[in-house]
């Protein structure tokens, strides 16, 4: 597959990377599950949050990449995008914001702004 998508360019070759990439995950998951009793759906389930968190992230800074096209503005979005990437990640899914604000070094910054 991935000879084959050398000739199309690098696009389709990323692309069919990805797709060789998944297909080998979705084959470990069926191993695991069959042969190992490995609990795949609890796995997906813990994975989930950051892939949702992750794909919104993207859809909005790929939005507004196409605005402008300056230095600043770059590094404007890559902060807009942790914004929004923590945002959906403690807004959709309050257990892992209760996991994060379990953290250590989390409550020590938050007790510092709280002063």
């Amino acid at each position: 597959t991935l000879l084959i998508s050398v000739r199309y360019g690098f696009e389709v070759l990323c692309i069919s990377r990805a797709v060789v990439r998944l297909q080998g995950l979705l084959v470990s998951f069926f191993v695991m599950s069959v042969a190992f009793q490995f609990p795949v759906k609890k796995v997906v389930a813990n994975v989930l949050p950051p892939v949702v968190s992750a794909v919104a992230m993207g859809v909005f800074g790929y939005v507004l990449k196409s605005f402008f096209s300056s230095i600043a503005w770059q590094f404007a979005v890559i902060f807009l995008c942790v914004i929004v990437y923590f945002g959906v990640l403690f807004l959709l899914f309050p257990g892992i914001r209760k996991e994060v604000l379990q953290i250590e070094i989390v409550q020590k910054f938050l007790r510092k702004i709280k002063k």
